[in-house]
């Protein structure tokens, strides 16, 4: 699924495997992960269409 969506991002407590298919790796479920894939994925590419 990593491979076909285009885009992966992995969850920083994935399985190493999952990891080195992703595009970013953020920090653990447990860590704000979420929100920095948010951050990092989403909103930048917001901010970047309005530069």
């Amino acid at each position: 699924m990593i491979r076909e969506a285009g885009f992966g991002v992995a969850m920083g407590n994935a399985n190493e495997n999952i990891k080195n298919l992703a595009d970013i790796v953020v920090a653990d479920n447990d860590h704000g992960g979420c929100a920095q894939a948010i951050d990092d994925v989403l909103l930048a590419e917001k901010y970047k269409d309005n530069e």
